[in-house]
């Protein structure tokens, strides 16, 4: 631990109590993190409690034994080794830490001529106090001193802080910016050796809200004006021989500030040999600045490296904000001359906005193929005919320019849409798409009109909710034929089963003719899981399924070539209904593979992926088990009973989703999304081979659960394109991978980890 003392300047800002040791206390927050600049591999915290630390990055090596003398070859691991040089604890009424900025550099009094150098941070508050911490390694005294209160300015909590030294005129500022909209410029001067902070009046760009208007100066200076609350953040870059360039967000749109100045000589090659500083101007964003489509957005200002082969046209500057809209965008800021820039928008990459909770797809043969995304910000989003291996060769993390996706319909309310399906109206032989919204409400919107040629009108592409809904969450929604028979045949008509999150199963019907108002509005008209609970097993019975009240149904199956339904239980059981004429008789249960709740089903009829097979069915538990069940061709599909044949390796943490593909050399593969945002491929044998179960591929990229999973089968049927994955998750991100990309074997882990962090 450094010994430190405060000076008696620092009585005012003095430490509170000083820590007995470096580093924050035990369960403190730390909310701000800034990067040390006069020292690499430095950086400075601030937490809530007001106490800062400053640390260092020690020697470290990929063993991770850092500096030690203990060999250990056996470990691979990458450790760093922290080290703290000193810890403040600032006075208890500037309450916690909001905002850090470090000095690049700074000549004064208390430098001196040793290799040390002086750490100066200016330190925002929420109480809104602005403090300025100077240390200096050795002993050196910290000094600390403060920025005086002022009557104009209304307390609010410091957002943004950021130092600027003008080269033309020697002098040194610091900008200050606050959440009621405030900002102002302090001069920072040093005499014999102490150092003071103070407000410029002609440097202020006050909120009309927490200000006054008495000062002649102030009303001069007030170029931002809002009657409402804001947030600054700000960033500047020095410029060698002349002003900085400056800008800052005020309520989300980029305002561009330039100092005004009076130029007293004027010399050739030196343009600022004397000037005065006499006002700040700001200009509110110009149209080159176009990108966000919601205001609210933190910005930063970084020099562009030039472009050898086009030196003239290459950018001096670059400008990289993050809104509301969760997009990213670059404007290129070029130099058209020492006080004036041009501004263009270089690009855009746009975030999905929210948690993918689920995707789906559809192919028209010849014609398109189409694939849906709920998404958490309320929003179904379409993209059509990806063709991954002419656009995107390996992943996307999100949707750019080269894959726009287009926005089919906007929850209200902050709504999440939380499932999705298409849906197949057979009477106008259009696509149209179900959605289960948080709130247990499901929906169902036209998607194309009956011709496929001509464009929906408003009210015909409008959401029409269906009148009752669930007590939870939608958080599954299959398309599966009807249970009722038309005059003892089978109805072939499909309709839509939803799965709540508090394990309502539901049946819907009367949807042929609800766009057309020719029947009444689509309603439940078998509750599966009442049924389940009140049904009998063969033996007469009640069954042990549902018999307590906690356990409901958490995901389900259902297999055409069995006419039946897999369900599985928060439990960990599953059970096993044929469909007998809406009436559901138990077949199978098993009640000791999975030992936790189960969270995909995913059924494969007739053979289509597992070969030999009449009907294979795939369960996955939270636990990491999964697990193959598979009945053989040969034998009757009333005789599936739910054996085990294959087991997959299970994983340390939950597989959230399951989907059956297929790769290029027509291998079955079984790809098993988990937790830990990784998505394992499996190749699985046929029924007759239950012993083969092997890693065929790791895909690699999400930095969050996997929520979603999906197949995708292009319209054009080529070969090169089997074994697409779509996946989404926790990081609002959709990624497309290829099984059959060799880099994402199991042998080549290091190098796919290697090739991500570069990308």
């Amino acid at each position: 631990s450094a010994t430190t003392t405060s000076s008696s300047s620092s009585s005012r800002y003095g430490a509170k109590k000083q820590p007995s040791r470096c580093g924050h206390g035990k369960g403190a927050e730390v909310r701000v993190v800034e990067r040390e600049k006069r020292e690499r591999g430095s950086f400075i915290t601030g937490d809530g409690s007001g106490v800062m630390c400053m640390w260092r990055l020690g020697e470290h090596t990929r063993d991770g034994n850092g500096t030690s003398n203990n060999n250990n070859s056996s470990n691979n691991n990458i450790a760093i080794n922290i080290e703290p040089e000193f810890t403040f604890a600032f006075a208890e009424f500037m309450s916690g830490i909001t905002a850090l900025a470090s000095m690049d550099a700074y000549s004064s009094s208390l430098s001196s001529s040793e290799n040390a150098p002086t750490f100066i941070t200016a330190v925002g508050f929420e109480s809104g106090d602005v403090a300025v911490h100077a240390y200096k390694p050795g002993g050196f005294r910290e000094r600390v001193f403060g920025l005086e209160e002022d009557e104009r300015f209304r307390k609010s909590p410091i957002s943004s802080l950021d130092w600027v030294f003008v080269d033309a005129t020697d002098e040194l500022y610091l900008a200050v910016g606050n959440r009621n909209g405030d900002l102002y410029f302090c001069l920072l001067s040093s005499s014999d050796g102490d150092m003071t902070l103070e407000r410029k009046e002609n440097l202020m760009l006050l909120n009309s809200v927490g200000s006054s208007s008495n000062s002649n100066s102030s009303k001069k200076s007030n170029a931002l004006t809002s009657n409402s609350t804001c947030w600054m953040n700000f960033t500047s870059i020095r410029r060698q021989n002349t002003f900085p360039l400056m800008v800052c967000s005020c309520k989300g749109e980029v305002t561009k500030l330039a100092f005004d100045v009076e130029r007293f000589i004027d010399h050739g090659n030196r343009p600022f040999s004397a000037c005065s500083i006499v006002g700040l101007k700001a200009e509110r964003a110009t149209p080159d600045f176009s990108g966000h489509k919601k205001l609210g957005f933190s910005l930063e200002l970084f020099k562009a490296a030039k472009e050898e082969d086009n030196d003239d046209d290459s950018p001096s500057f670059r400008i990289v904000t993050h809104g509301l809209d969760r997009a990213i965008c670059f404007y290129d800021v070029f130099e058209e001359s020492e006080d004036g820039y041009k501004y263009r928008l270089k690009g855009q990459i746009s975030t999905l906005g929210g948690f993918i909770y689920d995707i789906d797809h559809h192919v028209v043969p010849g014609i398109g193929d189409w694939t849906i995304f709920a998404c958490g910000d309320g929003t179904l989003r379409k993209m059509e005919n990806v063709a991954p291996h002419s656009k995107v060769p390996h992943d996307v993390t999100t949707f750019d320019k080269a894959l726009k996706t287009e926005i089919l319909f906007r929850a209200d309310k902050q709504r999440k849409i939380t499932s999705c399906r298409f849906y197949i109206d057979r009477e106008h032989v259009t696509r149209c798409v179900v959605v289960g919204l948080d709130d247990g409400t499901v929906g169902m919107m036209r998607v194309e009109k009956e011709d496929g040629d001509d464009k929906l009108t408003r009210e015909e592409k409008k959401m029409r909710f269906f009148p009752q809904k669930h007590r939870g969450a939608v958080m599954q929604i299959e398309i599966v034929p009807s249970l009722e028979k038309m005059n003892n045949t089978i109805n072939e008509e499909s309709v839509i089963v939803t799965l709540s999150e508090t394990g309502e199963l539901w049946y819907w019907r009367r949807l042929p003719g609800f766009f057309d108002d020719k029947s009444d509005a689509p309603e439940p008209y078998l509750d599966i899981s009442a049924a389940i609970r009140e049904g009998e097993d063969d033996g007469g019975e009640r069954a042990s399924r549902l018999k307590y009240k906690d356990v409901t149904i958490s995901r389900f199956g259902y297999t055409r070539s069995a006419s039946a339904f897999v369900v599985g239980y928060s439990n960990g059981y599953l059970s096993c209904f044929e469909n007998h004429n809406a009436i559901l008789k138990f077949r199978w249960e098993d009640t000791t593979s999975h030992s936790t709740d189960i969270t995909d089903i995913k059924c494969d009829d007739n053979g289509k992926y597992v070969s030999n097979t009449s009907v294979a069915v795939a369960t996955s538990s939270s636990d990491g088990c999964v697990f193959v069940r598979s009945h053989a061709k040969e034998y009757a599909s009333s005789e599936f009973t739910g054996k085990i044949s294959h087991v997959v390796p299970r994983a340390r943490q939950s597989v959230t989703r399951l989907e059956w593909c297929k790769d290029e050399k027509e291998d079955t593969c079984l790809a098993c999304a988990n937790a830990d945002g990784l998505v394992r491929i499996y190749t699985v044998g046929d029924v007759h081979s239950s012993s083969e179960v092997s890693l065929r591929a790791v895909f690699r990229g999400h930095r969050g659960r996997v929520r979603a999973l999906r197949n995708y089968a292009s319209h054009s049927k080529t070969e090169s394109e089997r074994g697409i994955l779509f996946s989404g998750g926790d990081d609002q991100t959709i990624r497309i991978a290829d099984v059959n990309d060799f880099r994402r074997s199991p042998d080549m882990g290091n190098q796919c980890a290697m090739y991500e962090k570069e990308k």
